[in-house]
């Protein structure tokens, strides 16, 4: 391949890296300034037209296979349908929705690590060598626990922690917005139960990896990195008030982490980014993900509009923009796997290793 993947890893990393380290400091160092409004709202202000929305507008760029791009009705009909679909259930059962978009949520932050963890090990060119790393027994524990791991901490510990502040927002997203009369709740023993279950994960992550570096020493570097991720994760969520921790790692950690799987492969930004011009295909990429970011923000404020009358509040605008990102998520994350199938991400390649 003509562009590098240790440029891709870099690139993919390292701002969300830093974005969640520096916010999980600041969470130390100062809690009560990360808990006034405009600070938990800042990520979400600045990041989601930067690369929350985009990062997803380039959907039927994504090629079927090597060169042939999604185009066609078909494509639009299928993706619209599944966000009206999203739509309808938030209208007709909304804390079935809220829990329905968690669920997705948490596979789809774990989908997308999973993809850099294939990645980084394809680098070292050494699975060849060794098929049952490559798919017997221990690839098929690693991948399911960084999966595990990588998706319910974004979104379990923030209703798990921080419970009756999640329960706050949930029940006006689900209630104020959309009358339902039910109210999220979670016992204290549920609670208790539910962080043991992430703990007992991470754990068994966490042993996985160090199982690797004593197999693998020559994989100490991505073992650590892994390893350092995934508690930079459990601290933030764990520290850091929730609307904050999610702006800064849904923008910052995994829609950047997209976007630069995506440069390569979409139609608009591939012969830049294979040929190493990350900037120029950046600047492609937000110049072709434009019109849909748009169109994507004006059904945000369609959709508060219509609800409007429940609440008259212009702050509710974030919930009914949550609502919004979910319905754009469920289609979202089923072209992501169709990437995950044509990358060979869950199981073998021809050439044995992940397609980039």
């Amino acid at each position: 391949m003509s562009y590098a993947c240790s440029s891709m890893s870099i690139l993919a990393s390292f701002p969300g890296v830093l974005a969640c380290a520096a916010v999980l400091g600041l969470g130390v160092i100062a809690p009560e300034f990360t808990e006034r409004p405009e600070v938990q709202w800042a990520p979400w202000a600045l990041g989601l037209l930067g690369f929350g929305i985009p990062h997803g507008a380039l959907d039927h760029q994504i090629p079927y296979g090597r060169t042939q791009a999604r185009s066609g009705i078909g494509f639009l009909v299928g993706y619209l349908g599944a966000m009206a679909a999203v739509l309808l259930l938030w209208w007709i059962m909304p804390l079935a929705a809220l829990i329905g978009f968690l669920i997705v949520a948490a596979f789809h932050f774990g989908q997308g690590d999973l993809y850099w963890s294939r990645v980084s090990r394809n680098e070292l060119h050494d699975e060849a060598t060794d098929p049952c790393d490559r798919f017997g027994a221990w690839l098929a524990w690693h991948s399911a626990l960084l999966l595990l791991v990588r998706g319910l901490v974004p979104v379990a510990l923030p209703v798990l922690v921080f419970d009756e502040m999640f329960a706050e927002a949930a029940n006006a997203l689900t209630g104020r917005l959309f009358g339902d009369s039910g109210q999220w709740a979670i016992s204290e023993l549920h609670r208790r139960v539910g962080l043991m279950v992430v703990g007992v994960v991470v754990v068994l992550h966490l042993a996985t990896l160090v199982l690797e570096t004593l197999r693998h020493p020559n994989r100490t570097r991505i073992t650590l990195s892994e390893a350092a991720g995934s508690a930079l994760l459990v601290c933030l969520f764990s520290v850091v008030p929730p609307v904050l921790a999610m702006g800064v790692y849904f923008n910052g950690w995994h829609a950047i982490r997209h976007v630069v799987r995506l440069l390569p492969i979409a139609e608009p930004t591939r012969a830049a980014a294979r040929s190493g011009h990350w900037l120029t295909a950046l600047a492609q990429f937000h110049r072709a993900t434009l019109p849909t970011t748009v169109i994507a923000l004006a059904m945000m404020g369609l959709l508060w509009w219509f609800v409007r009358a429940r609440t008259g509040a212009v702050a509710d605008f974030g919930l009914a923009a949550l609502a919004m990102i979910s319905a754009l998520t469920l289609p979202h994350v089923l072209v992501v796997l169709g990437m995950d199938r044509m990358q060979a991400v869950w199981g073998r390649s021809r050439a044995g290793e992940v397609q980039l």
